[in-house]
């Protein structure tokens, strides 16, 4: 089945088709992306959707996960990062 051409017709894919296009084999992911391409330009065309993320807080995290900057116990000179608390609302929004 041609996953891109059965999409663009309005088609959804089972869960089970979903998996098996994350078990495509290496030597056929250029085609997969060629498919993938298809089916975005097709809703898309050459349009570019831009996303921002805020940090609302930064440095004062409780937690300690060991591989996150955001934690309280991290050496802040060490990050280079000035810690703030919890953003205004007004500023996120």
């Amino acid at each position: 089945m041609n996953y891109a051409e059965s999409v663009i017709n309005g088609y959804t894919l089972t869960k089970e088709e979903a998996l098996q296009i994350l078990q495509t084999p290496d030597h056929h992911l250029l085609s997969l992306l060629n498919d993938a391409y298809q089916v975005r330009y097709h809703y898309y065309q050459n349009k570019v959707k831009l996303n921002m993320i805020l940090n609302a807080k930064s440095g004062l995290c409780a937690e300690d996960c060991g591989y996150c900057g955001q934690s309280i116990k991290v050496d802040k000179n060490e990050t280079g990062c000035t810690p703030y608390a919890l953003v205004d609302e007004d500023k996120i929004i």
